[in-house]
Parts: C-alpha cells; sequence; structure tokens
C-alpha cells in the first residue's frame, strides 16, 4: 500500500538465503543469548517445529516484499546480503545508480570502512551476540541436515530464484 500511496519512491529488496536467516534467528532466540528470548529447544521436535516456523516465517515476509518490489512502478534495486559482504562498495555503487541517487565515492568509502565488520570490536560479536558472523554460508555449520530440509522445503521457491 505505501508503495501504490508514493509511486516515486525508491525501494531496495534486500534478501539474504534464508538458510542463514533461520541460522542466525534460532540462536539469537535461544536461552542465554542477547534477545533474551529463551527459546525451548530442549527436544529434537521442538527444534524442528521452531525451525519449521521461522522458515515459513521468512517465506511469507519474503514473498510479500517480492510482490511489492515486482509491482513496484518506481526505481527499485534487488540486493542480496551476500554481495553486500563480497563487495560492499561495488554493490552499493550499484544500488545507487539503480536508484538514481549521486554518491561522492570518498564519502562512500568511507562509510562503508566505518561501518565494517571488521570495526565492531572482537567483545561485541561472536556465538550468543547480536554481531554474530557476517559470514555466508554459516547455515552448513549452525543447521543439522533436518533443519536444512525443513528450510529448504519451505523457502524453495526463494533459493531457486535468488540461490
Amino acid at each position: 500500500m505505501l508503495l501504490e500511496a508514493t509511486p516515486d519512491s525508491r525501494l531496495i529488496f534486500l534478501i539474504r538465503d534464508p538458510r542463514d536467516v533461520v541460522a542466525s534467528r534460532l540462536e539469537a532466540l535461544e536461552k542465554g543469548s542477547w534477545s533474551a528470548q529463551n527459546r525451548d529447544y530442549d527436544t529434537v521436535e521442538k527444534l524442528h517445529a521452531f525451525t519449521k516456523h521461522l522458515a515459513e516465517d521468512y517465506f511469507k515476509v519474503v514473498s510479500q516484499a517480492q510482490r511489492a518490489y515486482h509491482a513496484h512502478p518506481g526505481k527499485k534495486v534487488l540486493v542480496r546480503y551476500e554481495d553486500l559482504r563480497e563487495d560492499t562498495i561495488g554493490t552499493l555503487e550499484i544500488m545507487y545508480a539503480a536508484l538514481g541517487i549521486e554518491v561522492d565515492q570518498s564519502q562512500l568509502e568511507a562509510a562503508v570502512a566505518k561501518h565494517s565488520w571488521e570495526q565492531i570490536p572482537d567483545s561485541d560479536k561472536g556465538s550468543g551476540k547480536f554481531y554474530r558472523k557476517a559470514a555466508p554460508g554459516g547455515w552448513r555449520e549452525d543447521l543439522s541436515p533436518d533443519q536444512i530440509k525443513l528450510v529448504e522445503e519451505i523457502t524453495g521457491p526463494i533459493l531457486s530464484e535468488f540461490y
């Protein structure tokens, strides 16, 4: 509705591998983690049920964002999180160009350097913390084969289109 009401607005559709999203959210919500949600995963059944819930939630939200992206008549750009991590400046340059935004190269480089993963103190990142990994593909280590299968079954259309 917002995009229909503001057709001249700009839209960024940022997507991330659903397996990494689910792995990150599972850790954030477990007992003792930064979010203080203290979810109970004390049985495999509970863990799998919550994994399924997170995957379904992701699919729903991303599907709605994807519909809005396709319907938006204005300037828009699709960005994969993984591309931002691999080539932050190059990806941002593509974003700004697609959105018709002029950017000063030195300011862009300074902003990227200031807010990079490497600038976050080691004491503020890691397991159980808000800044966890920033490593695409970490789901391979974080999710069990059964969890991977659950997420892939639910988010298959997104995976096949973007990954």
